[in-house]
């Protein structure tokens, strides 16, 4: 309580502003001079948007990525082995269906 204070007298107190957070799962307040008030919002505002921005700019990366590696060609040997196990499958499927009626 301040001494002189008609505030406090009355019991109102005063406003203040706190800075409340978590680093790691820790919990934490720092009292902030109302004269950094306006510097401390431009900050979190700033820091909002610039997570905003790399979000944004992760998600343009990876449709940029997704777009360029569709539009490689793809490697013969991915190619060749898609085929080895299309030819394997056929036959197999093949080899069932000539067995089935002889039977």
């Amino acid at each position: 309580m301040r001494a002189n204070c008609a505030a406090c007298a009355a019991g109102e107190g005063h406003r203040s502003y706190v800075l409340y957070g978590r680093t790691a799962k820790k919990r934490f307040s720092i009292y902030v001079p109302e004269d950094l008030v306006p510097e401390v919002k431009a900050a979190m505002e700033n820091g909002r948007r610039l997570k905003e921005l790399i979000s944004e700019a992760g998600l343009r990366y990876t449709q940029a990525l997704k777009k360029r590696v569709s539009a490689e060609p793809a490697k013969p040997q991915k190619i060749t082995a898609m085929l080895d196990n299309t030819e394997l499958l056929l036959g197999m499927r093949g080899t069932v269906h000539r067995s089935a009626p002889g039977q």
